[in-house]
């Protein structure tokens, strides 16, 4: 969420916001996120605490300061914390990144909330391709599956019995290699497992 692609040129930017104007919140959080992208990530955090003391209600810095605070393994008033996050969510707030909500809440519907709050925010809609026609209806889900592993590897290990046990009668496999044939008894087995490879 860095408000640059360039985090140095951000932290400058946001050093000057601070100096007009130390009680507006917005340069805390930006250089925040410019600090994180630096990998500068204490120094980060301590510029979202200062943000959220200044207004807690900027768009998805409540999220990402909390967040913060469980990487740093500050655990105090965690349980009242995650309570008000889930109450912000739910209330309609933009209050926390998706990615960030999956580590800080366990309800699949605020989980939804806060995907569906921050889509139009950094992903709005495209019409430049014009509507997409629906595929007609398949008699089964078709299921395809790209990985460098159908071969001797744990990942194949794990996974060959999952593959193999998959409802035919409901789902149609495909596997996409990106690993050249290696003619092992794994990839024999995985090449078995799908209908098409």
């Amino acid at each position: 969420m860095c408000s640059s692609d360039l985090p140095a040129e951000a932290i400058d930017s946001c050093d000057a916001a601070i100096a007009l104007r130390p009680d507006f919140a917005d340069p805390f959080y930006h250089r925040g996120d410019a600090l994180g992208a630096l990998n500068q990530f204490e120094s980060a955090f301590d510029h979202y605490d200062r943000a959220v003391g200044l207004d807690s209600g900027l768009p998805f810095l409540y999220g990402v300061w909390l967040h913060g605070r469980m990487h740093f393994c500050d655990w105090t008033d965690a349980q009242a914390r995650f309570t008000e996050l889930a109450a912000r969510v739910a209330g309609g707030k933009k209050a926390v990144p998706p990615f960030f909500a999956a580590t800080l809440l366990d309800d699949p519907a605020l989980l939804l909330q806060a995907a569906r709050d921050w889509i139009p925010e950094f992903h709005p809609s495209n019409t430049a391709l014009g509507p997409i026609a629906p595929r007609p209806a398949r008699p089964r889900i078709h299921l395809a599956f790209v990985s460098a592993d159908f071969r001797e590897h744990p990942a194949a290990f794990n996974m060959a019995g999952l593959f193999e046990h998959l409802d035919r009668s409901r789902f149609e496999l495909t596997a996409i290699s990106l690993f050249r044939d290696t003619a092992s008894p794994m990839r024999e087995r995985m090449l078995k497992a799908f209908e098409r490879f």
